[in-house]
């Protein structure tokens, strides 16, 4: 039978190590980082690499400023495209006057959410990443 790696979930205030009593049993919580050697060593390395890498990617932010800025400026083009073509469509009666509605009511407005959206969400990007820049710096 082949030999089973055993899982160690981290400790919590219920953790009590192994006795006589209690012997080691799968999925026991015995004070030992998940994944780690008896001490956590691997645990502390981890660490270590993982507060090298802490921090935004300046260039990938500055790249989904500029993706989000030019999509939000592309829908808004198509908006005000089909805002023209629907106004300008050659059809007469209670179907047409239920579409128009529908474009000016609902989806017109949803564009211009979505719009916004992005554009918030373009100048967060931007300020995180002039953020990062200064932290970079030290000026922050």
């Amino acid at each position: 039978m082949p030999l089973r790696k055993q899982r160690f979930r981290t400790p919590t205030s219920r953790s009590r190590p192994p006795t006589a009593e209690r012997p080691i049993r799968a999925g026991d919580d015995h004070g030992v980082v998940a994944g780690t050697g008896l001490f956590g060593e691997d645990a502390r390395t981890e660490r270590r690499e993982r507060m090298a890498i802490v921090g935004a990617d300046v260039p990938a932010l500055r790249n989904l400023v500029n993706v989000l800025t030019g999509r939000a400026r592309r829908i808004e083009t198509t908006k005000n495209q089909m805002t023209a073509l629907i106004l300008e469509l050659p059809w007469v009666g209670p179907d047409r006057e239920q579409f128009v509605a529908e474009w000016n009511e609902i989806h017109h407005p949803n564009l211009i959410r979505l719009i916004d959206d992005m554009t918030d969400a373009s100048g967060r990007a931007a300020r995180h990443a002039d953020a990062q820049e200064a932290a970079s710096r030290g000026t922050a």
